[in-house]
């Protein structure tokens, strides 16, 4: 990568996280998307994921509740009402929203549901499940974010168990045969063992190369107290 094409990212990336602190500043109204959304994205059909979206960003941010007739939403959405309706039922049916009428002549209310937590293992949730996965295969951590020299990467944690053999760490949403091979050959120029620790199973082929290796391989889930590797 050029150094012009550096200086394009990291002004992209500036003028983000400028937008982002401005808005926060001038409270404006938001809508929480969390990547538990992300499955739904390829099964809602275009009218209900325009639908929810509209219904978000109308919504009482606190509360999920909105109160917008079927009129109001097809009039905003520029559709049809009954393209409107059939896309309440589908995210209705999909537990995305909930429609209450108290009488037959009240308004409907319509209310967001909390989403599935079928979010993949990402960031600090899967930073604090590896933690407790090396703690449970009898490692303690030495230390956090470790430059590595020599390279422009840094390791995740520094971990020791009970023999004093230390190892980097690693932790990644996904590990390829690639990946391995990188962070083995940093580890072994560090002269430190190396574990890997996963929200995705791994393949056979990475599995047999982090035997051959001494790697460790541990796989998180958002469920486990434990792993398995």
């Amino acid at each position: 990568m050029s150094i012009e094409e550096e200086k394009e990212q990291d002004l992209y990336r500036t003028e983000y996280r400028r937008w982002r602190t401005q808005m926060m500043k001038e409270e404006a109204g938001f809508f929480a998307l969390y990547q538990d959304f992300l499955p739904m994205l390829s099964t809602l059909s275009a009218p209900a994921l325009r639908l929810y979206l509209y219904l978000g960003m109308h919504s009482n941010n606190w509360t999920g509740e909105s109160w917008h007739s079927l009129a109001t939403m097809a009039n905003g959405l520029h559709m049809d009402p009954r393209t409107v309706r059939r896309a309440l039922q589908e995210l209705t049916d999909q537990g995305l929203i909930a429609r209450v009428q108290r009488s037959p002549r009240a308004p409907t209310y319509t209310y967001l549901r909390p989403l599935a937590r079928n979010r993949p293992l990402m960031g600090k949730a899967l930073e604090e499940i590896a933690e407790t996965i090396l703690k449970y295969h009898g490692f303690s951590i030495v230390n956090h974010g470790i430059p590595l020299p020599t390279t422009r990467r840094q390791a995740d944690f520094l971990v020791v168990n009970a023999a004093g053999e230390q190892r980097l760490v690693e932790v990644k949403y996904r590990v390829t045969l690639d990946d391995l091979m990188t962070w083995a050959n940093v580890a072994r120029r560090a002269q430190l063992g190396l574990i890997m620790i996963t929200a995705e199973p791994w393949d056979y082929d990475v599995e047999l190369a982090a035997k051959d290796m001494d790697v460790l391989l541990f796989l998180a889930s958002r469920s486990d107290d434990e792993s398995t590797t």
